[in-house]
């Protein structure tokens, strides 16, 4: 099931994200067609949140007295902070706390869903500094609802805590890989390596990093949940450059 669930749904919207990053990137007629198909059904999928997160940009631009869009790309986003927390869900249901694991979704989805938004609403050539926000709100947003999931859970279910860190490490962890993705989104994208939302190409290879991290220190720990979760999170992106380097032999062959 998480293979599947790395190949339907993670490989398509890591696919959608690169090509919002590299814009000349391009697929096969094929490819690119059910491509477009998924990116269609996503929409239809999020027709009553697009007018919540709207609402909520809206909000925002009126407060800095900016005019602010939301871009579709924070559907696939979204899709893929989804796995994120899909994966940690399944490690709870396998450690045996399926109470804590619904509490941990009703905190989880509402925090990636904000980020996706928030990202989403990041203009492709905005200045350097907004690039960094484009990772590191969303980020911190994911640690956050971590750290009150278990809160919430440790207080109401007496909750083991610590569960697998320390609660107050959920915060911490998050502010430190918040910060640091900020600093590498904004420096990609000071620099000019690339000329387009260097905040979503950070956060979606971070994703990429955390998850090879998770997978090889459950293989070291013989952790099977850990395993799992690494491999929720890398299985999209391996199914993602498995339909690149497909999408290439078709282009040679023809």
């Amino acid at each position: 099931m998480s293979w599947f669930f790395a190949a339907v749904i993670g490989a398509p919207s890591i696919l959608s994200l690169i090509q919002v990053v590299f814009i000349d990137f391009t697929l096969t007629d094929l490819i690119q067609w059910l491509l477009d198909g998924y990116n269609d059904l996503l929409s239809v999928l999020s027709i009553l949140l697009t007018p919540l997160g709207r609402l909520l940009i809206d909000f925002i631009g009126g407060l800095v007295d900016v005019p602010i869009e939301l871009a579709q790309h924070w559907q696939p986003l979204f899709v893929l902070l989804a796995i994120f927390i899909s994966s940690n869900t399944r490690a709870l249901f396998d450690d045996g706390y399926p109470k804590p694991a619904l509490i941990f979704i009703m905190f989880m989805v509402p925090a990636a869903l904000i980020g996706a938004w928030l990202a989403g609403a990041v203009p492709a050539d905005s200045p350097w500094w907004l690039q960094g926000l484009a990772v590191g709100l969303p980020v911190m947003l994911l640690f956050t609802g971590m750290f009150l999931s278990y809160a919430v859970s440790s207080f109401a279910l007496k909750f083991r805590r610590p569960y697998r860190k320390p609660l107050m490490a959920y915060l911490f962890r998050g502010a430190r890989l918040a910060i640091a993705a900020y600093l590498i989104a904004a420096l990609i994208s000071a620099t000019g390596l690339i000329d387009t939302h260097a905040g979503i190409l950070t956060l979606f290879v971070g994703l990429a990093v955390y998850g090879a991290y998770w997978l090889r220190a459950g293989f070291v720990e013989n952790d099977l949940p850990e395993i799992r979760f690494g491999l929720r999170l890398v299985g999209g992106f391996i199914f993602a450059m498995i339909i690149i380097a497909l999408d290439i032999v078709i282009k040679n062959l023809t």
